[in-house]
């Protein structure tokens, strides 16, 4: 009986660690689905290489360090370049940042103060983890396009840029279209107007006032068209992902060898082993008290089970005895 029962419980401990591990597993398939891709990033041989020597770094006003001063204040010099304006053009700019840091709280407020001191503004964000994990934190903000380059070159002061992308969308065409179109329906509306006040029965005047209701319309609409376009124009969008790290992604400035990418993907998979046992642990003993509650339970049920079966093989056996005297 003993025996039995002891077999039985170290199952249900077995199969509770597997339950731990999987929901740990579970827990780092999901952070891992805001992990940013590796293979995709720039890779330098150096730190010096990845972060630059930037003289000029934000400091953060509370602490009075960088985000990355446990990193020598390095700069992450970003590669994007905007080229010569040409007034004659109507550009919409719009570029996605994905930037590492190892000091959360000070690059957000990097970013936030970077994006102020160039007459920026935040348009939307949101921040996800803590109470343990990493941080990650969503920004779109919009930049006067006259100080996009600006906001650029000091990009890789809020933390290591790891991944970057530049859209340019020529909208001179379809602004011209829409202004051309706007400046004919006001033409229209004016003439609309004349002949309103020179209109002399009703049947005109409804005709007319008909008229002029459906092209105020228009009007408005390709206003607000023009209105969109040029605020898109004049305030770039800038999309910028910041993850917080415990170490920064490793670059290199040559492809990866076979040798390499295996020794890497070696050493990925040790981390993650090794963070899902972490996990599985902290589940454990996080809930080791119901853990024994649903254990204790179990292996009551299981020991009446067994001494009921016990007595009802006694009594069968009494019962075959007793005919058998007989």
């Amino acid at each position: 009986m003993k025996k039995t029962v002891l077999i039985l419980l170290s199952a249900l401990c077995a199969l509770s660690l597997f339950a731990g591990c999987g929901a740990a597993a579970a827990d780092a398939e999901a952070d891992k689905q805001f992990e940013s891709p590796g293979d995709r990033y720039n890779y330098y041989d150096t730190a010096d290489e990845a972060f630059g020597s930037g003289s000029e770094s934000w400091t953060s006003p509370e602490t009075g360090v960088s985000p990355d001063s446990s990193e020598k204040n390095y700069t992450n010099q970003s590669s994007l370049q905007l080229g010569q304006p040409d007034p004659n053009r109507k550009l919409v700019y719009r570029i996605n940042y994905e930037l590492e840091t190892k000091n959360f709280d000070d690059s957000v407020a990097a970013l936030i103060s970077l994006a102020q001191s160039l007459g920026g503004y935040t348009e939307s964000s949101n921040t996800t983890g803590g109470n343990g994990s990493e941080r990650r934190a969503n920004y779109v903000l919009r930049i006067p396009s006259e100080k996009l380059q600006d906001f650029i070159a000091s990009a890789g002061t809020v933390g290591s840029i790891i991944s970057e992308e530049l859209t340019t969308d020529d909208v001179t065409l379809e602004y011209v279209d829409v202004e051309s179109r706007l400046n004919s329906l006001r033409a229209q509306e004016t003439r609309l107007l004349e002949l309103l006040k020179e209109a002399d029965n009703l049947s005109d005047v409804l005709l007319i006032e008909e008229s002029l209701s459906e092209v105020r319309y228009e009007v408005e609409s390709y206003t607000t068209q023009l209105n969109k376009m040029e605020s898109l124009v004049s305030y770039s969008t800038v999309s910028v992902r910041l993850y917080e790290v415990i170490e920064y992604t490793p670059v290199v400035s040559t492809p990866l060898t076979f040798g390499e990418k295996l020794s890497r993907q070696f050493s990925e998979s040790i981390q993650r082993v090794w963070k899902g046992l972490q996990n599985c642990c902290i589940w454990f003993f996080g809930n080791i008290v119901e853990i024994i509650l649903v254990l204790a339970l179990i292996a009551a049920v299981v020991i009446v089970h067994i001494v009921v079966i016990k007595l009802i093989i006694r009594r069968c056996r009494k019962n075959r005895s007793a005919s058998s005297g007989r």
